[in-house]
């Protein structure tokens, strides 16, 4: 897929820097920790966060972008298949139309395929 053009992409260009990312996780962590989990699934969360905070440590801010890029695009394709697995189930479960449920898992299956490919994603 190519790439867009740059003012297409400047309500998602990063400019946030190691130290503000860094308190983005570190307040995330502090979130789990007030959480209903046992200390041992607390414990897993907050060790995958200082794992991040690491990672962000000692990658170039350049490969921060392209990662901050590419997580919002999964989020969003998350997102979307979501909603389309809802809708066909939804479909399913209700006295809707036997054709509008096999057209819900149609788009899904079209989405899901996409995204296996990476043909859902446009380059950063």
């Amino acid at each position: 897929m190519i790439k867009p053009d740059k003012e297409k992409l400047v309500a998602d260009e990063f400019i946030l820097d190691k130290s503000e990312m860094n308190s983005i996780f570190s307040g995330v962590a502090s979130h789990w920790k007030r959480d209903d989990l046992s200390m041992l699934q607390n414990a897993g969360y907050v060790t995958n966060m200082e794992l991040i905070k690491t990672a962000v440590k000692f990658n170039d801010t350049k490969v921060l972008a392209h990662l901050y890029f590419s997580i919002i695009q999964a989020v969003e394709q998350i997102q979307t298949l979501n909603s389309l697995k809802k809708s066909w189930i939804d479909s399913k479960n209700s006295e809707e139309n036997e054709n509008i449920t096999k057209q819900f898992h149609h788009i899904y299956s079209i989405q899901l395929d996409k995204i296996k490919s990476g043909e859902a994603f446009i380059k950063n």
